[in-house]
């Protein structure tokens, strides 16, 4: 690896800060999840704040608590929840040698993505930098750790600029309800029309005993005495339990599953359903 930049102390980690980027397609038949930003959307956005290529290594958290302090002038940008602290969500901006950024408080979504301009470096796990702490692939980041970047901050990156947002346009508001779009899964066929209808009649909430690898959905129940094989699970698949209850296979979810598949998120929308925070309602909508 080549010379790294430090540039960050973690002064309070908060939930789950970990370095993800586009993840690690092509182990899943190894047994081995993608992994990667939970929120692909805002990963690219915070990277293009400050002038990285869309994949580039960020930051992740969920809800607040993380504190840092800058130990070089640098660009930063940070995109997704709606988080009330000292760097305003969708945007971007300098810091200085000594400055002290916090993330007090989330008042909607789930996953806030930090950028560096220059990109954070970590170590690479099979072509990604992306940590999987359950695979035993990288770690989740402590307090006191020394964050890098991969080049020296570039500070004079946008002279005589500021502060840069996201179009209005491009921002996403994690705080609303939403709507997520759906395919029929495999075993779409298990379940009577009954059970079908009553799916995306109901509003549905993701249940706090959720993480990456997974979110379990509360509101309902979904019950079919068909059972099958063990077969390959992807990410947006919404499995269903013996109990009854769905849940959504996310990044680092296992690669197979013995559970009936009723639905697939529609790609588009996963991003949507990943920040859906347990006091929101989510509603699901089929299309062909």
């Amino acid at each position: 690896m080549s010379e790294l930049y430090p540039v960050c102390r973690v002064i309070s980690s908060g939930v789950g800060l970990s370095i993800q980027d586009s993840g690690r397609p092509g182990w899943r038949r190894f047994g081995l999840p993608a992994s990667g930003a939970m929120d692909a959307y805002s990963m690219v956005w915070a990277n293009r704040l400050v002038g990285n290529s869309d994949w580039s290594p960020v930051l992740e958290f969920a809800f607040q608590g993380v504190k840092l302090e800058f130990l070089a002038d640098s660009w930063i940008a940070c995109c997704g929840a709606r988080t009330e602290g000292d760097l305003d969500p969708w945007s971007g901006r300098f810091v200085e040698q000594g400055e002290i950024l916090s993330f007090r408080r989330c008042v909607g979504g789930v996953f806030t993505y930090l950028a560096i301009s220059g990109g954070w470096a970590s170590d690479l796990w099979f072509g990604s930098c992306s940590a999987n702490p359950r695979a035993r692939i990288g770690g989740l980041i402590k307090v006191e750790d020394i964050l890098y970047s991969q080049r020296k901050p570039n500070v004079g990156l946008f002279p005589g600029v500021s502060k840069r947002v996201v179009l209005k346009e491009s921002k996403r508001d994690y705080c609303n309800d939403v709507m997520i779009r759906i395919f029929r899964g495999p075993q779409y066929e298990f379940f009577n029309r009954e059970q079908v209808g009553e799916f995306v009649s109901k509003e549905w909430r993701v249940s706090s005993r959720s993480d990456r690898t997974g979110y379990r959905l509360e509101g309902g129940t979904l019950y079919t005495d068909k059972t099958i094989s063990s077969e390959p699970t992807l990410p947006g698949s919404v499995q269903v339990t013996p109990s009854g209850q769905p849940i959504v296979t996310l990044n680092d979810g296992p690669t197979v599953g013995g559970y009936p598949k009723i639905a697939f998120v529609h790609p588009g929308d996963l991003s949507w359903l990943v920040q859906t925070s347990p006091n929101q309602n989510m509603r699901f909508q089929w299309v062909d």
